[in-house]
């Protein structure tokens, strides 16, 4: 068995240190160059989510749509489903007025709850 010289051991060590970084740096500029195109992960899965939304309008694993959020009594703007995160109604939902905190018109969430306070 041959053993080599540590001069020339520390060289082939340099070497394949010098090919790894060149690689790396590569990989790198590759990345880099695919995420301006192409955007990142959750924007292509953005993309794809949408375009199958367009092709096929049955599709209804997405209730946000299924429902128009209501019209605020007080100031008229559209209304977001919220939930109460205190008092005695904590954990019940509600129409709460997008404009909040200038406007606080509410309304029940469905027909059999009551208005929260």
């Amino acid at each position: 068995m041959k053993t080599a010289t540590p001069e020339v051991a520390a060289n082939t060590l340099l070497c394949l240190v010098n090919q790894a970084s060149y690689l790396l740096h590569r990989q790198l500029e590759r990345l880099e160059r695919d995420f301006v195109e192409q955007g990142g992960f959750t924007e292509r899965l953005y993309a794809v989510r949408s375009k199958k939304r367009v092709s096929d309008p049955s599709d209804e694993s997405d209730k946000s749509d299924a429902k128009k959020s209501p019209i605020c009594p007080k100031c008229g703007k559209s209304m977001r489903l919220r939930t109460a995160r205190q008092g005695p109604r904590a954990g019940s939902r509600f129409w709460g007025c997008a404009a909040y905190p200038e406007c606080k018109g509410v309304r029940p969430a469905d027909s059999t709850s009551e208005q929260p306070t």
